[in-house]
């Protein structure tokens, strides 16, 4: 009797422990993540430049958020009405971008066809004016086309054209996780990112507690078949 006490002790004891470890292997790897989505809020832009096939790209790189659908609606990060209306079963990435294109120059070449004019007032002080219609601005760059003056009828016109190209990737970096943004147009900074991940949930079958002990029992019963 005693025996068999003992033998119901040590079987309590032991599905005890195993409860303990597997609650502290979980909740390690939820304190990991918290951690890691911590230093994400409180990360900032890291900008730096790479050639892919000669061309020199401009890289913003920011440390990712990983949540759950469910927990970036909650907190903030994803509008729920916006996600409503995507019409879309599941999220796999998020990413916000905020910047700025920003271009200046000293000093722009006048456009040969402006024409000056000097007057002279009646104090005898000599004025330019330009002559209507003109244009003033004509820039035509890879990465920018800027045109501007006046039309006969004295109303003031521009074209703006900045293109805006680049790639997102998102991925890890060993465990964690990161945004980023690539462009070949220089002109282009990217100010803020928010980068959304949501994890890949295991299913039950695939959890280490299940595939370890079928795995073991898997390999004892081919070395038995092995031996016979």
């Amino acid at each position: 009797m005693k025996k068999q006490v003992w033998g119901y002790l040590l079987v309590a004891v032991v599905i005890m422990s195993g409860t303990y470890f597997v609650g502290r292997v979980i909740s390690k790897g939820e304190r990991d993540l918290s951690a890691r989505n911590l230093m994400a809020l409180q990360d900032t832009i890291h900008r730096y430049q790479i050639k892919v096939n000669g061309l020199t790209r401009d890289v913003f790189e920011k440390k990712a958020l990983v949540l759950s659908l469910k927990d970036a609606i909650k907190t903030g990060v994803i509008e729920k009405e916006y996600w409503r209306k995507l019409h879309m079963s599941a999220m796999v990435a998020n990413v916000k971008l905020e910047g700025e294109l920003k271009a200046a120059q000293d000093s722009l070449d006048v456009p040969p066809e402006v024409q000056y004019i000097t007057v002279n007032d009646s104090s005898g002080i000599a004025r330019d004016y330009i002559k209507i219609p003109f244009k003033l601005l004509d820039i035509k760059q890879p990465h920018l086309v800027l045109g501007a003056g006046m039309d006969k009828n004295r109303k003031a016109w521009y074209n703006l054209s900045i293109p805006v190209v680049g790639t997102v990737t998102v991925g890890y970096k060993g465990k964690t996780a990161v945004g980023v943004f690539a462009s070949e147009n220089p002109l282009l900074t990217i100010t803020n990112m928010n980068i959304v991940i949501n994890p890949y949930k295991q299913k039950w079958y695939e959890k280490w507690y299940i595939t370890g002990p079928a795995g073991f029992v898997g390999g004892i019963i081919l070395g038995t078949a092995i031996k016979k």
